[in-house]
């Protein structure tokens, strides 16, 4: 596995210290907002310190984000959307869970990872923050309730039934060093209307076999049997250590009582870091790609499996077609109305390693058809965390590379993917899937995390910077 490339962007600045005699060239190498009249690097979401990475700074009629001017056309309203201004919204991440809420027409996102790695070495944080999208406005808003502990590499599902955000399990460590803290438990967010804080957290309580502490499993809502379903992930707190798990599990919500669904026939290797749909058409589990204990270095696996929810048996799914490479941390979801799923990015075992190709598995021909290629390689890497301005042909119609996103289908929306891991870092932009055309929109940018080619920046000499 090659790991993300992760430079040293931030260098050491003044910043707002008081008595500064010397301070280095205020430019988008060195400050994440905008440069101001006396060269001082300014970062924040006031109208008085905002204007593109290293750019002058500018009074904003439309308010900022992350530092830098929304445009007119930047989160523009959809017709006839009533819109509040908004200034706020996260900060990149990834490992975090999330779903569409068609009534508040809505995003919803929970928790995750936002740390920055360190000379390509992660460096992980853990976020207990629960944020709320307007696709049609352009606009996020934090919510003010109290949630979950902090935590990362959670699994979650939407309850279309009763409306609320199901999340199980994840991990969690105080410092940067030591065994991780992982969880089982079950936690819901139950929606309020019309985008007021009326939602509410509740820690479920649960009975039955349990599934074991979890991180990085991958879990559905199947609505016929009203269940939240878990398969895979990592039973390991050491961090240096996976321990893949191959069992299944289903919580009952009509009574929260958990139960495993052991096979009657057939196996899926255990593993971590997969995506996961339900295809319910053919009432069964589709579980694509992860790792196994060595998913730090790979092989990774690139195989199809199907567990059948009414015989309880596991199969390979055989497709025809040119099929993806091997990755982790991919993102698949179901599009019934053409009785596929479609599958996006992840960490791949070739050259490129994060990627953002797009891929749909044709369920009624059982067929691997590629949508968009993405990105592709043009200059290969010197080595660990060495890669030229040039690595790849980049797709600029495309998102960044990039792994662990949200990737949810919204409605007449298409599909929204919010936030993950780049090669430069963790984002925190919104895009738009056609999935009748393939084609992409972005909803809101993002100004960190982004390649050389794809942040505006020239005369780049590596990849990041």
């Amino acid at each position: 596995m090659k790991p993300a490339f992760l430079p040293l962007l931030l260098l050491a600045s003044c910043l707002a210290l008081e008595g500064c005699s010397t301070r280095p060239p205020c430019d988008a190498s060195s400050c994440e907002g905008c440069c101001d009249a006396t060269g001082l690097c300014r970062v924040g979401t006031a109208a008085d310190a905002c204007g593109a990475k290293g750019a002058t700074c500018a009074v904003c009629a439309s308010g900022c984000m992350s530092g830098a001017c929304l445009t007119v056309d930047a989160g523009a309203p959809d017709a006839g959307a009533t819109c509040q201004p908004s200034t706020e919204a996260p900060t990149g991440r990834s490992d975090f869970g999330g779903a569409y809420d068609a009534v508040n027409d809505e995003l919803v996102v929970f928790g995750g990872d936002p740390g920055v790695a360190v000379n390509c070495q992660s460096k992980p944080e853990f976020s207990e923050e629960t944020w709320f999208f307007s696709p049609g406005c352009g606009t996020w808003r934090r919510s003010p309730v109290q949630g979950p502990s902090p935590r990362a590499r959670h699994a979650s599902a939407f309850d279309t039934q009763r409306r609320r955000l199901i999340v199980f399990g994840g991990r969690y460590r105080l410092g940067t060093s030591g065994d991780y803290l992982t969880y089982n438990d079950v936690h819901a967010l139950s929606l309020g209307l019309d985008a007021t804080p009326n939602h509410a957290w509740e820690e479920l309580t649960t009975r039955g076999t349990r599934p074991p502490p979890l991180s990085s499993a991958a879990a559905v809502y199947d609505a016929t049997g009203d269940r939240f379903i878990v398969f895979g992930g990592n039973t390991s707190n050491n961090g240096g250590v996976f321990a893949p798990n191959g069992r299944v599990f289903a919580l009952a919500l009509s009574d929260n009582t958990w139960s495993e669904l052991v096979p009657t026939a057939g196996v899926a290797p255990a593993r971590l870091f997969h995506a996961m749909a339900l295809d319910a058409q053919r009432n069964r589990l589709v579980a694509f790609a992860g790792g196994d204990a060595n998913a730090f270095l790979g092989p990774f696996f690139r195989d199809v499996v199907t567990f059948d929810l009414t015989t309880r048996v596991w199969a390979p799914l055989t497709l025809s077609g040119s099929a993806p490479l091997g990755r982790i941390r991919p993102m698949m979801v179901a599009d019934p109305a053409r009785d596929r799923l479609l599958v996006f990015g992840g960490h791949d075992d070739g050259q490129l390693g994060e990627t953002n190709d797009l891929w749909a598995i044709n369920l009624a021909a059982n067929r691997w058809e590629r949508l968009r290629a993405g990105d592709t390689l043009k200059t290969p890497g010197n080595g660990f965390c060495d890669f030229p301005a040039d690595f790849t042909n980049a797709d600029l119609m495309s998102p960044e590379r990039r792994e662990g996103s949200v990737f949810t289908p919204a409605g007449p929306h298409g599909v929204l993917m919010f936030g993950g891991r780049s090669d430069c870092g963790t984002v925190s932009d919104v895009w738009k899937l056609d999935p009748v055309m393939g084609q992409w929109t972005s909803l809101r940018p993002s100004f960190a995390g982004l390649s050389c080619e794809r942040s505006g920046r020239t005369n780049c000499t590596k990849l990041c910077f």
